[in-house]
């Protein structure tokens, strides 16, 4: 519990780099979808949620940016936990807080382009 608690008094020097970068995902995440206007019923997600170029151009560069920009080994926390599993804490702390931020976006944005697009009733029969 110490751990999180010291990681989130350290992000509030980082909150401006989630703010840019969860703007950029939710605006990749609707334009994306806005692109794709008539495909096939079984492309349309591969062609929407899973697009290989804004996968690997938009959302994989931006998790690695805010992961290294974010995180910093600091030596005295390894002296003050006698040990580097602090290490460890630190990083998946990390891993999931970054993910959340980055993915959460990323899904809103593309939800919101699909439905402003058309597609509620493949969206509908998918959810059901």
């Amino acid at each position: 519990m110490k751990v999180i608690k010291q990681q989130w008094l350290l992000d509030t020097a980082v909150h401006k780099w989630y703010l840019l970068t969860a703007t950029l995902l939710f605006f990749g995440g609707c334009s994306n979808a806005f692109l794709i206007s008539n495909t096939q019923q079984s492309m349309w997600l591969e062609q929407t949620l899973f697009s290989r170029f804004l996968i690997f151009s938009l959302l994989i560069p931006s998790q690695i940016l805010l992961l290294l920009s974010t995180f910093r080994i600091r030596f005295q926390d390894i002296y003050i936990a006698g040990g580097r599993w602090i290490i460890w804490k630190q990083l998946k702390y990390r891993l999931i807080e970054i993910l959340f931020f980055s993915l959460l976006p990323w899904a809103c944005g593309s939800l919101t382009g699909m439905l402003v697009n058309g597609w509620r009733p493949t969206l509908g029969a998918v959810a059901t």
